[in-house]
């Protein structure tokens, strides 16, 4: 039982070092453990209802003041606008 939970807690910590990137990587890589590994991604970023909120504000504040400048083509606006 021992063993069978060791094996599977090493496959959960795989597969959050897979998901991230190098810099996270650095962060979580001495968790012995995946709930380690877990803990400290939830204390670097926190709830993710908070985070997808101030990022959706941020969006609709950058949609509202985007407008087509006099100089600009539409080919530039329109890439800006993909940007969002």
């Amino acid at each position: 039982a021992f063993k069978q939970k060791q094996k599977l807690d090493c496959k959960a910590r795989f597969l959050i070092y897979q998901c991230v990137n190098s810099k996270i990587f650095n962060k979580i890589s001495k968790a012995s453990t995946s709930k380690e590994a877990w803990e400290i991604l939830m204390k670097t970023y926190g709830d993710g209802e908070k985070n997808k909120k101030v990022k959706l504000q941020t969006l609709r504040r950058q949609y509202e003041l985007l407008c087509m400048e006099e100089k600009e083509s539409v080919s530039d606006y329109f890439d800006r606008i993909q940007e969002l």
